[in-house]
């Protein structure tokens, strides 16, 4: 075990002098914007956000106006219909909140879905083409890369990328 980690170790600075390794890069947005398929599945997201916001709007416009008619109008009501009214807007107001809470956590779930079948569908065909151009690693927006002595290569592939999922 120690002989052959000690001849990997060895090993190492050899493979990382070979100038045939490259690693594809690629700007995930870019491919999100010029994939229809892909954008339209992302934008999903931001009308859901928005049809979402438009009835918690409308739900939170009801309350108000609940609660100013309250206000005005709950010296002519008998007690009673004070304490019903009253309850109504409570209930109202709690009705509001869970909606808030299980929109927030139906967003969360279908963006976590959408993304991930983004990921996947962008993961496959870097795959084939890592494969195809015997690329070590394709990386999706590298902040910074390190490396030594400039033996790895770096290729964009992202229109590549866009082209191969286009034909899809």
């Amino acid at each position: 075990m120690k002989t052959t980690a000690l001849f990997l170790f060895l090993l190492f600075p050899i493979l990382l002098s070979a100038k045939d390794l490259t690693i594809g890069v690629y700007n995930s947005d870019s491919v999100i914007a010029a994939v229809p398929s892909l954008k339209a599945r992302f934008d999903s997201i931001a009308h859901f956000k928005q049809a979402i916001s438009g009835v918690y709007d409308q739900m939170v416009e009801e309350y108000e106006i609940k609660k100013i008619e309250a206000k005005n109008d709950s010296f002519k009501w008998s007690p009673l219909i004070k304490s019903l009214k009253m309850a109504e807007i409570t209930d109202l107001k709690i009705h509001i909140a869970n909606f808030e809470q299980e929109a927030d956590k139906e967003t969360t779930q279908l963006s976590l879905k959408v993304i991930d079948d983004i990921n996947k569908q962008i993961a496959t065909v870097c795959g084939t083409i890592a494969k195809r151009d015997q690329l070590i690693s394709v990386q999706s927006n590298p902040r910074a890369i390190v490396w030594i002595d400039n033996s790895i290569e770096f290729r964009n592939i992202t229109n590549e990328l866009i082209a191969e999922l286009n034909k899809k």
